[in-house]
């Protein structure tokens, strides 16, 4: 059986994994919703106000969900090494899987 922290740092990875897919297609996964519903937010208001959506009004998808996810889960580091780049591409580029 595999602990708490095994199974987070899975998770992580394979989230990880797909976001720089996403990023390297050129559109980060929560961009419509961003756009249609918190243009104003920044940094991590961002995930704050994508979160508070009502799911009756805006479905998130999953992709979207593990972005945000992704972000709350590596906060600390984010704002250790990428300060300034939460919810864009460039924060994703200074992360590599290893």
């Amino acid at each position: 059986m595999r602990s708490t922290v095994e199974r987070m740092q899975i998770q992580l990875l394979i989230a990880a994994s797909a976001i720089a897919i996403v990023a390297v297609l050129g559109q980060i996964p929560c961009d419509d919703a961003y756009g249609a519903h918190c243009p104003d937010a920044s940094g991590f208001e961002v995930g704050e106000c994508l979160k508070a959506l009502s799911p009756e009004i805006v479905k998130l998808s999953s992709e979207c969900q593990t972005y945000i996810q992704l972000h709350d889960t590596c906060k600390d580091d984010l704002n250790t090494h990428c300060a300034g780049k939460e919810y864009t591409g460039d924060a994703l580029g200074k992360f590599r899987v290893t």
